[in-house]
C-alpha cells in the first residue's frame, strides 16, 4: 500500500476549511443540521459526504488542478489508486486528467475529515441540549 503521510498532511488543513463550510450549508437558522441527514438521532455522514464531494467539483480547471498538485502529484496519484483499489477492487479515476485526480483526493480526505466534523457537531449540540 503505497502513502505519503506528509502530502496528506499538507492537503488536509485546507480541505477541512472546505469541507466545514460546505457542512454549514446543510444546517438551518437554527443551526441544527438538516433533518434528511438524521435517521434515528445519527448522522447519515455517507450521504452527506456524497452530496459535499460527489455533486460538485473542488477544483475546476486543468490548470488550477495543476498548480494545486504541484510537486506533489504523484503522490496524489498513489493516494487514489490506494483507495480506490481498497474500495472498489479497481481504478476508476482518469490518472492522466490532473482535474479528476485532484477531486479524488478532495473525496477521500474529505471522507476523513467530515467523521471528526459531525463528531464534533454532534458533541456541540450535545453541549447545547444539557444547558
Amino acid at each position: 500500500m503505497y502513502s505519503n503521510r506528509s502530502f496528506e498532511a499538507d492537503k488536509t488543513p485546507e480541505i477541512r476549511e472546505y469541507a466545514e463550510e460546505l457542512f454549514d450549508h446543510f444546517k438551518d437558522e437554527d443551526g441544527k443540521l438538516d433533518e434528511g441527514y438524521v435517521f434515528d438521532d445519527e448522522v447519515d455522514v455517507s450521504e452527506l459526504h456524497h452530496q459535499m464531494f460527489n455533486t460538485d467539483y473542488y477544483i475546476i480547471g486543468y490548470n488550477r488542478a495543476t498548480d494545486w498538485l504541484g510537486s506533489d502529484a504523484f503522490e496524489a496519484i498513489g493516494l487514489v489508486v490506494d483507495y480506490e483499489s481498497d474500495h472498489y477492487g479497481e481504478v476508476h479515476t482518469d490518472l492522466t486528467d490532473p482535474e479528476r485526480v485532484v477531486n479524488m483526493v478532495a473525496y477521500i480526505i474529505g471522507e476523513q475529515v467530515l467523521y471528526d466534523i459531525v463528531d464534533s457537531y454532534l458533541s456541540e449540540i450535545g453541549d447545547d441540549s444539557n444547558e
